[in-house]
């Protein structure tokens, strides 16, 4: 396992009800973390290139040589900035996974308990209220 959902910096889930029996889930993901950190790498693979380009120049190397690095690290740089959209669709087929195994039953879902009236709620929260009040005088 890759575990690509542990790399979002945040997960999101939502569900809701059509009718008894089914619902509709989303799940989100925010990746916005892996995108600077790709970046950042690639950016330090150029770098890199470009200080062993300039000592090459400075020690005399001859320029079509002392250039490879910095041409190196400016591919380098790019491949690595690019592959965040692999790890995106990772994460994606990871989320598909999981409403997979939930749609076949695979996690297991509490069952969903009688709703409660709301005048259920009004008439417990009416003999707290009574409660507290024969406490109070006292």
């Amino acid at each position: 396992h890759r575990y690509a959902l542990a790399r979002a910096n945040e997960m999101l889930g939502r569900v809701q009800e059509l009718e008894v029996g089914y619902c509709h889930v989303t799940l989100l993901a925010d990746l916005s973390n892996t995108r600077t950190e790709r970046v950042a790498g690639g950016a330090v693979f150029f770098t890199a290139g470009a200080v062993f380009t300039t000592i090459g120049v400075v020690l005399g190397i001859a320029t079509g040589v002392a250039v490879i690095p910095v041409v190196v690290g400016a591919a380098g740089g790019v491949a690595i900035a690019r592959s965040n959209r692999a790890q995106i669709e990772r994460v994606q087929v990871a989320m598909e996974q999981v409403l997979d195994r939930l749609e076949r039953g695979e996690i297991s879902v509490p069952k969903p308990t009688r709703k409660k009236h709301p005048d259920d709620f009004v008439k417990k929260l009416t003999a707290e209220i009574k409660d507290i009040g024969k406490h109070w005088g006292k």
